[in-house]
């Protein structure tokens, strides 16, 4: 029963209710075990949940109260995720910043940090707040691919490919790396030839991996291949049926193909899912587009 579960199957179950976007039903574990005493990452779900059902001025109470226990790093990067949400970037910022003074060496609050600051139009920012503690810690796998990312979004795509490369030399079989390289690569229209190989790299060893069958469909829109786009694309979507980006590439699958209802009923549905600010806005221009009948590829 719900009710029954102690704190760790009760925040399992909770955050699965919450995955499923029924943050009614989440709420109801949450406040059940909270009855019995449990806090701490009980009281950042009970947030996020809240949040989702309309209740943010509550949530971000709830969390400025958990920033000095021993939930303080989820909370912190939850509280972010809403300040973003409302254009409060500066103040992400300074949220996250002053829960890496109590934890400076957290990975989830670097990266956190990084990513606020380029919401806030930092872009140099953000790549050097990891660029720092990679500096520190070389060989730590998610720090790299972090830094990567955030070159990449700073504009610094090519040093973004060294940062990944880096990963593969100690690991090869990074799925996830040689798929950023792919991708990254078809992105900037360079040597497609070498993103399809880093591609199918990544297939080879996650062959179930939806965002990187969706890089491979992306790759053949890109080549005006659109009968196969279309169907790795649509592979992707039952993959990963709630990832914007993949759902917005299908689209533009069904508008190179003239059916704009299909193509703005899947942009519509990456709208609805989409938690990222800046994504949502693209998102919505190309929607706007697509109203007015025009084509083409995404970006």
């Amino acid at each position: 029963m719900e009710g029954e579960a102690d704190p760790e199957q009760a925040g399992a179950l909770a955050g699965l209710y919450l995955d499923a976007r029924r943050p009614e039903r989440a709420l109801r574990v949450i406040e059940a075990q909270l009855k019995r005493g449990a806090s701490g990452v009980l009281h950042v779900q009970e947030a996020e949940a809240l949040a989702r059902v309309g209740r943010v001025k509550q949530a971000k109470d709830l969390l400025r109260k958990e920033l000095g226990g021993s939930s303080a790093p989820l909370a912190a990067t939850e509280l972010a995720r809403l300040l973003q949400r409302e254009g409060a970037y500066a103040e992400a910022s300074a949220t996250l910043r002053q829960a890496l003074r109590r934890q400076p060496d957290n990975d989830a609050l670097v990266l956190a940090l990084s990513s606020a600051l380029h919401l806030e139009g930092k872009a140099e920012a953000s790549v050097q707040v990891l660029q720092e503690i990679v500096t520190r810690r070389p060989g730590e796998r998610g720090l790299l691919f972090g830094l990567g990312a955030a070159q990449e979004r700073a504009g610094q795509w090519r040093q973004a490919i060294d940062t990944m490369r880096q990963i593969l030399r100690r690991n090869p079989k990074d799925a996830p790396a040689s798929n950023f390289i792919g991708y990254t690569l078809v992105e900037h229209g360079e040597d497609l030839k070498a993103a399809e190989r880093f591609i199918r790299q990544a297939l080879f060893v996650s062959p179930g991996e939806g965002f990187i069958v969706d890089s491979l469909g992306w790759l053949y829109y890109r080549q005006g291949r659109f009968a196969e786009a279309k169907r790795l694309l649509e592979m992707a979507v039952r993959l990963a049926p709630r990832e914007p980006e993949v759902l917005a590439h299908l689209a533009e699958i069904e508008a190179a193909r003239r059916d704009l209802n299909g193509a703005l009923r899947l942009l519509r549905q990456a709208v609805a899912v989409s938690e990222d600010v800046q994504l949502t806005a693209k998102l919505k221009k190309r929607l706007h587009e697509l109203e007015k009948g025009r084509v083409g590829a995404l970006r």
